[in-house]
């Protein structure tokens, strides 16, 4: 499957990322960075500031956690 995903020519599709469906649909993050007014598509506007906490849409802040912006609790 892996060399499949690799001769795709949309290389960003990966068809083994998430075999598995997430736990939790909801997760809670601590900012590390100040990020500012966001408005995410499930949620709306929030406020992500630096050391504040939110429980939002794991969906919605993955790519906060994988930039080193937001910790997971």
């Amino acid at each position: 499957m892996e060399e499949y995903s690799k001769s795709l020519p949309y290389k960003k599709f990966d068809l083994v990322k998430d075999m598995e469906p997430p736990k939790e649909l909801f997760i809670e993050v601590r900012m590390v960075e100040d990020c500012g007014e966001i408005f995410l598509p499930e949620t709306g506007i929030v406020k992500l500031q630096k050391d504040t906490m939110h429980y939002l849409r794991r969906s919605e802040v993955e790519h906060f956690i994988k930039s080193g912006k937001a910790l997971e609790l």
